[in-house]
């Protein structure tokens, strides 16, 4: 085995070597992370992204309301984003000035 990719050779491979069978079910998403073609810091970053956009969105439904400063510590310094994508699935969010650097953040549900 090849300790920088990982792999198997391909002379140990066309001995008729079969995988090592998994104790447990491979999950949906972990198939598909184990088959993305991206590196893995994409898709580590694709799952990250959408972990913060759940924990923003509970949030925001257990509370109705939040400050910037809630959401940052919540869903990181890019925020923001999760609020884009979240408004692109549909959910109604407002956004007011309060006060130099403070804003507020309302969930109205989603749309119908």
């Amino acid at each position: 085995m090849n300790r920088a990719t990982g792999r198997r050779s391909a002379k140990r491979r066309a001995s008729g070597d079969a995988p090592p069978m998994l104790p447990f079910e491979p999950t949906d998403k972990q198939i598909e992370v184990a088959t993305d073609p991206r590196p893995r810091r994409v898709v580590r970053e694709r799952m990250r992204q959408g972990s913060n956009l759940i924990r923003v969105l509970d949030y925001l439904r257990a509370r109705g309301v939040a400050t910037n400063a809630e959401l940052t510590v919540i869903g990181g310094m890019r925020f923001g984003a999760r609020i884009y994508e979240l408004r692109k699935q549909g959910h109604e969010i407002e956004v007011t000035h309060q006060q130099g650097g403070l804003w507020l953040v309302r969930y109205h549900g989603r749309k119908s």
